[in-house]
């Protein structure tokens, strides 16, 4: 039973952070217009004690974030970030 809840409280977390981001993202993203093809760019420079399942927790969370995209006639939801992991 304590597995369950902690598996939910990871997911209502991840959805926590995806609202700040998409939030975050609204007010700054730099490549929002359904025409731009480009991706904002995020870069995780995470600490050397990070654990795993948190580093993957941020990446699941910004990866939730989406805009639209034209192509051709049609719109499509994308990601709006293009997400990178980065190691010392």
């Amino acid at each position: 039973m304590g597995g369950g809840r902690r598996g939910n409280s990871a997911a209502a977390s991840a959805t926590e952070l995806a609202a700040k981001v998409a939030a975050e993202w609204a007010a700054t993203g730099a490549h929002r217009d359904p025409s731009d093809p480009k991706l904002d760019q995020a870069v995780l420079h995470p600490a050397d004690d990070t654990p795993y399942a948190s580093i993957v927790g941020v990446m699941v969370a910004v990866s939730q974030v989406g805009r639209p995209l034209a192509s051709g006639r049609k719109v499509e939801r994308v990601p709006a970030f293009n997400v990178t992991f980065a190691v010392r």
